[in-house]
């Protein structure tokens, strides 16, 4: 009885711990936030250090600066086809059954428009819409900018961020969340292909997505 008693104590203590699903949504709801206010601090010094304007400026003039960056984008942007096509869930955060019950071939399509602005960087919204990881549609709305490297004629390798607003669906409904990550492309003739991760907690985000755009 002793012995049972010992190996069932000692099985207590070396369970591992896991979150709690509000513990860990609350975790990956401060990445977030945190990616969005880096990611949006960059965003904002790159486009007001062109304009001579101070790195911090206050609320409605980076507002301002969003909506005349988004506008342009949108009315002078060359049109294209998003195809995502894949994700990848890093191993270190998620259990071997988790792995085994998630798509990993996420198709999808979306539409989107980009263009280069005067340091010749991209700027491109989108919308899309692509599987998750449960096999239902998750529509996404969002914003990129990438620093490109390389002459817009030959090969470009584009390093940026992406801020989006996502529908995640749950068991009942449909939930908004914004995000962030960021982004990798290599660019050709207006055909590019891009990976961006995810961060987050274990069993949460942690996740690299794929896709490409196709000039329209």
């Amino acid at each position: 009885m002793s012995h049972h008693r010992t190996a069932s104590t000692a099985r207590r203590v070396d369970a591992p711990t896991v979150p709690s699903p509000a513990r860990a949504k609350a975790a990956t709801h401060r990445v977030n936030q945190a990616c969005l206010v880096i990611l949006g601090w960059l965003w904002c010094s790159a486009h007001q250090v062109a304009a001579q304007a101070p790195v911090w400026p206050d609320g409605d003039a980076a507002w301002q600066a969003a909506k005349d960056v988004i506008t342009l984008v949108w009315d002078e942007g060359q049109e294209s086809l998003y195809v995502p096509f894949a994700t990848h869930h890093m191993r270190y955060a998620y259990s071997d059954a988790q792995i085994q019950s998630y798509r990993e071939f996420t198709w999808g399509l979306g539409y989107g428009r980009g263009r280069y602005d005067a340091q010749g960087d991209w700027d491109n919204v989108y919308l899309v819409t692509f599987l998750d990881s449960h096999s239902r549609q998750e529509p996404t709305l969002g914003f990129t900018h990438e620093w490109m490297h390389g002459p817009r004629s030959g090969w470009q390798l584009g390093l940026g961020y992406t801020v989006f607003l996502t529908a995640r669906s749950t068991e009942r409904r449909y939930e908004l969340l914004p995000g962030a990550m960021g982004v990798i492309s290599v660019a050709r003739n207006g055909y590019r292909l891009n990976a961006g991760f995810l961060p987050g907690t274990k069993g949460n985000g942690n996740i690299a997505f794929f896709w490409a755009q196709l000039p329209w």
